[in-house]
Parts: structure tokens; sequence; C-alpha cells
């Protein structure tokens, strides 16, 4: 290389690293895609608008931001630019165009340089496979626009590169986030870690100078980065990232400035640790190394000092753990800041905690918490916890690693030891006395325990949860000044009871005694309707006599009267009353019955009623098969008319409407009733308005009332049919098929005759 190129490539060293102060203020972290997929296409970019084309002896050049190629008696490259720097230079101002060549195997990085006027042009190409370096003079046109414009977008192949180092490197680096040594790095981004192979180191003396190490990056999903060291001579402390390209897709990326300490020349010391447990992270100036599986990891540190630190405590399970004590002959602190002149091996020493874990659900354990094994640790819970609402807890036992009856104790942490506290419930029972005269007392029997109870105050006593409360009453008189009170009955709230009582929360046993009878008690009750139709509401009410406010009156109901449903409880109005609306879904005959269970003063009273349901469908006319046929026939040839389909459909509805009605109107009346009220609807509903507009039209336009003798023969026809269906087993027994013609006929005149006669009222109205 002439002293003149040799010059030019220092003068380019200049320019590379002019853009420093920019370099260290793009710091981003997002430049290092962790889940990138391969794509077809490549990313745009922007570039200056540029041209050069030009010959270098048997090489020729042709390239643009839309992408180029250089030619030679080999195969052809074809280039993309990706980026750009420019600087002064005492020439004018130097463009440096940065391009990229991408195949399955291997890649290319080009450095065209470009000075906007006639003179030569340089390019510079590195290739991956074999570390090549090729520089170029070229002889040709060079433009370079003042504007930026995106490249193109190009198919990439999928990459299968093979990643490895291509050169000797002796720049070493080591920080919390970069590590460099020989032919070995790697660069943690985040949760995200590289791996570094050198491809191509570039040493310069100057004090000002910028060290390269060229690098492939790769990570664990297919990516592949080229990039850039920079390692200031005149800043030992700070490597720059800068040049990022993805090769997957030809992405610019950012760079960033790693805080570490570097070197020109290998890290000859090897610093081994060792963790008594595998898989444990350790830094090493910061720097993050996992250990082996024998809990053991090495390095290679440069000479003075350096910074181990390991974890302060380690967890090893959920309930173990080793908190950091020394190393070895040197000083306990983490972190450890130690000379470093040669082989080192250091081991970081442990103690062990194990977790006493108390289990409680009920009151405040006390000792639970991570002990140094071997310590001898209390602890205890509370005898009893009361609660507000009349219940309690009283300990019964330790469970789990220790089996002991009383709520306090030790235990010697040999290894992490679980107590479980368990716990028995009770509830507060009060005895009280009812109806018996002041400053009385009775003795009860509790659990075949005698039992004074006061008049004055309730007796209460704690009962275990969901145990048997026998209750005997031995004082069955009291005897007054006036009258003799009498044990009557046991009550809890308003509900009569029998001992054994089970216990399942906090209750109120009343004893209650009575001087007297109790009075006779009766109750109403009836429904409204007694019929209805299913899916109606009816209401049912009711009332007690003598009149009991606020007391509880349950309803049932039965469909034999002999097994009952639950159907609702009610309280009593403060007139006694009660009531409850109900609609059933079904037909049929129901059985409804009140109950009421009484009260200290009153007799028990039921009473039952019954409510019929009735389904509501059109009824079956009983039409013979032959003209059931004719029907169906006809109805099919109707109903393949879409407009006829529809009138119908409509019709049906309407007949049903005459069924509801006939069933609310008539109870229990014959299906025929239903038809005839739902023909006259259908009648309304399809002849009455056309009838009653033709005739009052002809009346108007004629001058004169219509007559109504045309509607004798209908009037004829509907009188002998219903006479055949009235007399029909009466009189005379009449054929089925004149039994059906009948029907038929009585619907039809029904459902002209009615609606014709109102059209020829509403006429003779008009005509006047």
């Amino acid at each position: 290389m002439t002293n003149n190129l040799r010059a030019f490539f220092i003068a380019l060293l200049i320019v590379a690293t002019g853009t420093v102060a920019e370099m260290t203020s793009r710091t981003t972290a997002s430049g290092l895609s962790a889940d990138f997929m391969s794509p077809t296409q490549s990313a745009l970019n922007e570039v200056p608008d540029f041209y050069a084309e030009g010959t270098s002896g048997s090489y020729s050049l042709k390239i643009s931001p839309k992408g180029g190629y250089l030619k030679s008696s080999g195969p052809t490259i074809t280039f993309m630019p990706w980026s750009y720097v420019s600087t002064q230079w005492s020439i004018g101002i130097v463009y440096i165009i940065f391009l990229v060549n991408v195949t399955e195997t291997d890649f290319y990085v080009g450095f065209l340089y470009l000075t906007n006027s006639s003179t030569p042009f340089f390019l510079r190409t590195f290739e991956y496979e074999g570390a090549r370096i090729n520089t170029l003079t070229f002889n040709g046109v060079q433009y370079v626009f003042a504007r930026s414009v995106a490249t193109e977008s190009i198919m990439i192949p999928k990459l299968n590169l093979y990643p490895r180092a291509q050169s000797s490197n002796t720049l070493s680096a080591i920080g919390p986030e970069l590590y460099v040594n020989g032919n070995y790095g790697k660069i943690i981004n985040g949760s995200t870690s590289l791996n570094v192979f050198p491809i191509r180191n570039q040493y310069f003396e100057g004090a000002s100078d910028y060290n390269e190490l060229w690098s492939l990056l790769t990570d664990n999903n297919g990516n592949y980065f080229f990039s850039i060291l920079y390692m200031p001579n005149n800043d030992p402390n700070h490597v720059i990232m800068e040049h990022q390209l993805r090769l997957n897709d030809y992405k610019k990326l950012g760079g960033r400035t790693f805080d570490v300490k570097w070197s020109n020349g290998p890290f000859q010391n090897r610093l081994t640790v060792k963790m008594p447990v595998s898989e444990a992270t350790i830094k090493v100036d910061g720097f993050q190394i996992e250990t082996d599986s024998k809990g053991t990891v090495s390095i290679y540190v440069p000479d003075g000092t350096n910074t181990v630190e390991v974890p302060d405590e380690i967890a090893v399970g959920a309930d173990m753990k080793l908190l950091f004590s020394s190393w070895d002959k040197y000083a306990s602190g983490n972190p450890l800041d130690i000379d470093i002149e040669s082989a080192l091996y250091l081991t970081a020493n442990y103690n062990i905690q194990y977790q006493l874990t108390i289990e409680s659900e009920y009151g405040e354990a006390h000792g639970r918490g991570w002990y140094a094994e071997g310590a001898n640790v209390t602890f205890s819970v509370q005898d009893t916890v009361t609660a507000d609402n009349e219940t309690r807890r009283i300990f019964d036992h330790w469970a789990g690693d220790v089996n002991s009856t009383v709520s306090s104790g030790w235990v010697i942490m040999d290894s992490p030891k679980d107590l479980i506290a368990v716990w028995e419930t009770q509830f507060r029972v009060k005895l009280q006395l009812s109806g018996v005269p002041p400053n009385s007392s009775a003795t009860i029997v509790v659990n075949d325990q005698p039992l004074r109870v006061e008049e004055s105050k309730p007796s209460a006593l704690w009962i275990d949860s969901n145990s048997q409360l026998m209750l005997q009453v031995q004082s069955t008189h009291i005897q007054g000044n006036y009258e003799t009170y009498s044990f009557g009955e046991m009550r809890v709230g308003d509900q009569l009871i029998q001992p054994p009582i089970a216990v399942t929360g906090p209750i109120t046993v009343m004893i209650v005694y009575s001087a007297r009878p109790k009075i006779q008690s009766a109750m109403d009750l009836s429904a409204n309707p007694d019929t209805v139709v299913s899916g109606y509401p009816l209401s049912i009410r009711g009332s007690l006599k003598p009149r009991v406010v606020s007391s509880t009156v349950s309803l049932t109901y039965s469909v034999d009267n002999v097994t009952w449903q639950p159907l609702v409880d009610v309280t009593t109005d403060t007139n006694g009353g009660f009531s409850y609306t109900w609609t059933p879904d079904r037909g049929g005959m129901y059985y409804v019955k009140g109950s009421w269970s009484g009260d200290a003063d009153h007799t028990p009273a039921s009473t039952l009623i019954s409510v019929r349901v009735q389904e509501v469908a059109l009824p079956d006319l009983r039409i013979s098969d032959d003209l059931a046929g004719l029907l169906k026939n006809l109805e099919a040839k109707a109903s393949s008319l879409p407009i006829v389909s529809g009138l119908s459909e409509f019709a049906a509805s309407l007949l049903l409407l005459g069924s509801i009605l006939a069933v609310l109107l008539f109870p229990g009346g014959p299906p025929i009733v239903g038809y005839i009220i739902g023909s006259v609807i259908v009648g309304f509903v399809y002849i009455f308005p056309i009838s009653a507009i033709v005739l009052s039209v002809r009346a108007v336009k004629s001058r004169r009332a219509p007559s109504a003798v045309w509607l004798t023969p209908l009037a004829i026809t509907w009188v002998v049919a219903l006479a055949i269906l009235m007399s029909n087993g009466a009189f005379l027994v009449a054929p089925v098929a004149l039994i059906e013609a009948s029907t038929i006929l009585l619907l039809a005149t029904n459902a002209l005759f009615v609606p014709l006669v109102l059209s020829v009222l509403l006429a003779r109205a008009v005509a006047r």
C-alpha cells in the first residue's frame, strides 16, 4: 500500500471516529431484537441520494440507493446501501456509504468513499468467509445530492451462517454488559444475550485513535448482526458499539456505549469461583456468569483490581436458603475487591437457614421465620380466640412436624419445619325462660349436667360446633302467687324445636311456660282467579285469626294432594294477612296449602284450596280421516302461496286467541266455544274491513241502503249447523260426516255472518 493510500485510510478512521459524540449519545438498548423471525423482504433505510459508476482494472462498479453491483472476472456481487457517515477533509466533504450483500452462508460489508468530484473514488469490501479485505480505486463518475432517500426493499434468503471468529483478536473488555477476550465474547442486552464473534481487528497507536473490533453477533432466535466495537485509546473505561446491521433483513440499528475496562491484549489471569450450588449467578466487574453443574465458573480477567460479587442469599427450595458468610482466607465483604496478578481460586462460603412456617387460621402465631441451622426456636399461639359474633375457637393440637396438645413449645431447626395449629369452633348457647313470673328460676339438664336458669337473665354456655345439645326441663311446673305456670315447649326464634338440637351457630333457646291454654288459631286462604290459563299469574291471599303480626306462613303445592313441594314463605302484615302472586307454567289441578306453626300463645293453623290451570291450544274437533286429508291437501296448496301462507298463520293465531278468551270467559266449556269466538275475530280482521268498505261505497253511489235479504242463506246455514250440533245425541244421532260438516259450516258462516251484518248496518247508516 502506498503512503498516500495509507494516509487515506487513516483519514477514513478519523471520519468513522469523528461521529463518536453522536455514537455515545445513541445508547439505546432497543437496537438488538430478540424476537425477530427472518423475513423475505429487506428493511428500508435512509441514505443520501447518490450515484457512482466506474472501473478499476477488471472491476466495474455501478451503485445508487436502489442498489448496485461489483463485477469482475469472478462472481458478481450485488450490494445494497444501509447507512452512511460524512466528514470534512482538506479536499472537501467525504461521504462514506455503507454497503451490504448477504447470501445464505456468507456476507460482504462494503465502504464506498465519495467526494462528489471528478477525482477517483474508493471501495473497500470485507468478506466474512476467509475474512478477506479488498480495496479498489475507481475512475468514473460520482454524485452525492443534498437530500435523503429510502433504500429499496429486496428479497433476502433465509440465513444459515456458520458463526465463528475470523481473526485472532487481542482486544479485551469486561463490564456489566460486555465481555470480550480472545475469540470469545458476549453482550447482555436486558433479558437477551448476544454471542460475539471477532471477524477483524484494526489497531491504531495515536492517543486519540479508536481501535476497532469488527464482530458478527448472534442470538438464540436465528438473528445475525454486523457491528463494530470502538475502543478509544484515551478512554480505557468505555467501549462504543456502532454501525449495527441486522443481516437477516438489512435493518439498521442504533448504537450504544458500554461501561467496561478494556485493553489491547488478552486477559491472562484466570479467575475461578466455587459456589455451593449449581446454576448460580456471579458478577465479575459487573459481568454476569452462570456456574456449571458443579457450582464452578472460570473467567479470564485483566491485571489489577477486580470486583467479584456473589448473591448474598440463595434460595434452595421454598423453605431453605443460603446466606453468604466469607471468602475463605480473604475478607468477608461482598462484593470483594481484590488485586489479581495471576490465576486465582475463590470459594464463596454460605450458612444454611431453614424456615419455620406456622399456619394458624385464628389468633396470632409467634415464632415463624428464618433460623440458622441447629437453632432452638420457641413457638406459640393463644389458647382461646373469641369473636364478637358469639363464636370462639379453642386450640386443640399441633399438626405437621410437631405433635402436641400444648399451645406453646420449641423445636430444633435441623430441617425446614411446618407447624399447623388445629382449632375447634364453639358457639354460645343461651337458655332463657319465657312466660314465667318475675324472679323465678328453673332447673334444666344440659347434656346430663343440671343447670339453674334464672328468669332475670339468660344462662350462657359454650357448645362445640355441630354437636348435639340435649335439653331436659326438670322444673315442669313453676308456682306463682295466683297461677301455676306449666312448661309448654322450646323455641329457637319462631321455630318450635325438640331436643336434641344440632348446634351450627349461636342460638338462644326459649323455654316457654304458660299459665293458660293457647288460643285456637285459624287461617283463611283463597286464590283469585281459581281457574287460570298456564303462564298467567294468580293471586293467593290469606290471613291468620286471631291476627298475628310478622309471623311466617309456609305455602306449598301438590298435584296429587299427597306429595307437597315448597312454594314460598310469606310474612304476615299488621293485619295478620299475607299474599303471593304465583304463575303456574303447566296445566292441571293444583292443591295449595297454607301452614303456620303457631307461637307461644296460639295453636298451629293450616288450610287447603284447589286451583285449576288450563293449557291453551287449538282444540281437536275430531275430524274423520277422509275429511282431514281433504282439509290438509287444501291447506298445503294454499300454503304454497307466500301471501296465503302468511294469512293462514295469522288466522291460526286469532283462533288460538279465541280459545284463550273461551277458557277465561267460559271455564270448562266445550272446545267449539273457542272456535266460535276465534272465527268471529277472524271475520272482523279479514271480512269486515272489505265488506264494510264495499257496501258503504255502493250505498253512497246508489244512494240507497243495501238489502239484507241475501244474508238469509248464511243465517239459515248457521242456524241449521248449530241445531244439528246441539241436538246430536238428544233428538237424533247424526252421522260423523254430517257432524263434521256442520262444525265447519258453523265456523265458516260464523266468520262471515257477524261482520257482514255489521257491514250492512254501517252501509245503511252511510246511505242516510
